[in-house]
């Protein structure tokens, strides 16, 4: 179990966790900005953010305690669930609340929030595959283009109307 940071985690702790767990081109570029955060004047807001982020990093726990600073398959498993956590954050944000603002779905029903985490119930799945399978049926069938042509269509006669009347 992994836990202790915020959801969604940054893009620059899910780099250093990765930085950590080994990737060298996550390591290359902590250790850029580490340089430049030591630049006199030029590197203040970065070491500020810098230290922000290690903060984060500090707080993390993997089934209660802090990942082991050589043990890579800790910092691989801490990588792992900061990247589901901000993926399932963007298919929420990006998919889902808009279902649930502009669509009138249940958003209790699909969604349970576990402290500042949420938590996607797996009865969604088939509903999202259905509704996706009716999209592309309405595709095949050119259902959007025949509405605006309709809908063209219903302006045009009301301008019609108005000029001869």
């Amino acid at each position: 179990l992994v836990d202790g940071f915020e959801s969604p985690p940054s893009d620059a702790l899910i780099s250093l966790v990765a930085a950590k767990a080994g990737l060298a081109l996550s390591y290359l570029k902590n250790a850029t900005k580490e340089a430049l955060a030591k630049v006199p004047l030029l590197g203040n807001r970065l070491a500020e953010h810098c230290s922000q982020v290690q903060t984060q990093l500090d707080s993390i726990r993997v089934d209660g305690r802090p990942p082991r600073l050589d043990n890579k398959r800790d910092w691989y498993l801490v990588l792992e669930r900061l990247q589901r956590d901000k993926a399932i954050y963007a298919f929420c944000h990006d998919i889902l609340d808009p279902l649930f603002s502009r669509e009138g779905w249940p958003q209790d029903r699909f969604i349970h929030m576990v402290g500042n985490r949420k938590h996607i119930c797996e009865e969604i799945i088939p509903i999202l595959e259905k509704a996706a399978k009716m999209r592309r049926i309405g595709e095949r069938m050119d259902v959007v283009a025949k509405r605006t042509e309709a809908i063209e269509i219903e302006k045009l006669d009301k301008r019609r109307a108005e000029l001869t009347s």
